[in-house]
């Protein structure tokens, strides 16, 4: 009866992962990364998508598997957003897994129900983009790496699942930084840890592995200088992102609802703290299980190492999504403090059940959102107002490895109902100006559908100048509708 119970609960809470990121992956538009991941994927041969990916700043393994879906079913949205969906998905049973080292099963299915309710796993498994792989990557490699302490095997997983991180994002060698010594210290001195030469055979088989791609393909892609999708850093900004791991977009609740969850998002940090202090003071007196002290060293230590590390070198980059993996071991840590014995129990159970459902309605509401860059949205907007003659100009503010007009070349001829007109696209050239000789006179109307964008750049003075009647609409946070017309 007991396993029958366990099993319902961990089925329910699949169940539910899964309905949430399918729901997303239909609802949310393609953006701006997405097409950079869905240009590689369009290479013609497996030699061209070499080359050109290192010119690019990531390993190849999600953009393997995103090539192989699109060969074989074509490029529909969720078609496209299948591999960060199965990824995201399937590290709900490796929490749960993890999760049995929680002393009932309220605490195991709050844990799991924290991750199968992250906003930020949710949005990272719609996306074209790897970090969904990462941080699944991330959750295989502890859950490997804690069998090898405890003497239940697990050395072959910890290389396979060591060669899938290196393989899927970069910052995996932080996860490898922090993590590997933090191993080898448990199973040395810990009177309870086992395993030293597993867990070497294990990483020096990965790392052999992964020599092949490290000394052909990041060697070069080190020496271009593409900058990272973030490097700002600081004490705020990293205790902002140990919150966004789980609670992403905080204002949709809004004026009450955001009290909310800013309430349940300081109880997940209350608890995760609380189970890390204790169980440090625990260590001084009897050594408990190896497993906990891997987990707080992953949850604490990778966010911490990254920000110490884009402080000093900015070029290696931290937001939210470089430490996702990073959520699996603190919705474990919090399950912890929320159903461990002691002082005000009953708080502690009812705080973590409050912050389990809390991280699922933001997730409902976060599908909800329109999201950064509405783009199928703006697109739409475009064929419902064009006219025969109309022009469009849809810059990409991207370095220059990746073609323009991403957006709109994908989703006008997706959206295009039958007699609606699709207005021509203008040229323009890298430094955002019109080629030389360009004549928008014939155009009595031209839309300019633009991300970030700069307002001095010389494409939007020279349609300032020509165009009388000036129209701007906002599609999700980022993406920018500018109607140009005459006047008459």
């Amino acid at each position: 009866m007991r396993d029958r119970r366990e099993t319902g609960v961990f089925l329910a809470i699949l169940l539910l992962a899964f309905a949430l990121r399918l729901a997303n992956a239909w609802t949310a538009s393609l953006h701006l990364d997405d097409f950079h991941s869905l240009h590689h994927a369009r290479a013609a041969t497996l030699a061209e998508f070499f080359t050109v990916l290192r010119q690019d700043n990531h390993p190849p393994l999600f953009f393997l598997f995103l090539r192989g879906m699109r060969a074989l079913f074509g490029e529909h949205e969720v078609v496209l957003r299948v591999p960060a969906l199965l990824c995201g998905v399937a590290t709900v049973p490796l929490v749960w897994r993890l999760a049995r080292r929680l002393p009932s099963l309220p605490a195991r299915a709050v844990a799991t129900l924290l991750v199968a309710g992250s906003s930020l796993n949710l949005e990272l498994s719609a996306d074209l983009r790897m970090y969904s792989l990462l941080t699944l990557a991330v959750a295989g490699w502890l859950d490997a790496a804690l069998d090898v302490l405890e003497d239940e095997g697990g050395g072959l997983r910890l290389a396979l699942w060591s060669v899938v991180g290196l393989h899927a994002h970069y910052h995996f060698v932080h996860v490898l930084v922090v993590l590997v010594p933090a191993a080898l210290l448990l199973a040395r001195f810990h009177p309870r840890a086992r395993g030293t030469r597993t867990l070497l055979g294990a990483l020096a088989a990965a790392a052999l592995v992964s020599l092949p791609w490290y000394a052909w393909g990041f060697r070069v892609q080190l020496g271009h200088g593409l900058a990272p999708g973030g490097a700002a850093t600081s004490p705020w900004i990293l205790i902002e992102g140990l919150v966004h791991l789980v609670f992403l977009n905080l204002r949709l609740g809004g004026e009450y609802g955001r009290l909310v969850f800013v309430v349940a998002a300081a109880a997940f940090l209350g608890l995760t703290g609380l189970a890390t202090l204790r169980l440090l003071l625990r260590e001084r007196v009897a050594p408990g299980a190896p497993a906990w002290l891997l987990l707080a060293a992953a949850g604490f230590l990778i966010p911490a190492w990254s920000a110490l590390v884009a402080a000093l070198l900015p070029r290696a980059g931290f937001e939210w999504r470089y430490i996702a993996g990073a959520g699996v071991p603190l919705a474990l840590l919090c399950a912890r403090g929320a159903f461990e014995g002691g002082a005000l129990s009953g708080l502690r159970r009812a705080s973590g059940v409050f912050v389990a459902l809390a991280a699922c309605v933001l997730c409902a509401l976060n599908i909800a959102d329109p999201g950064r860059e509405d783009n199928r949205s703006a697109v739409r907007a475009v064929l419902a107002l064009a006219r025969e003659g109309d022009g469009i100009v849809a810059p990409d503010w991207q370095p220059r490895l990746f073609p323009h007009s991403g957006a709109w070349n994908y989703y006008a001829p997706r959206l295009r109902r039958p007699g609606e007109n699709v207005p021509v696209l203008i040229p323009y050239t890298d430094d955002f100006a019109f080629p030389p000789g360009t004549d928008l006179a014939p155009f009595q109307r031209v839309f300019f559908l633009g991300r970030s964008i700069p307002d001095g750049v010389a494409l939007l003075r020279r349609l300032r100048a020509e165009f009388e009647e000036v129209r701007v609409e906002q599609h999700g946070y980022s993406i920018y509708l500018i109607v140009f017309e005459r006047r008459g």
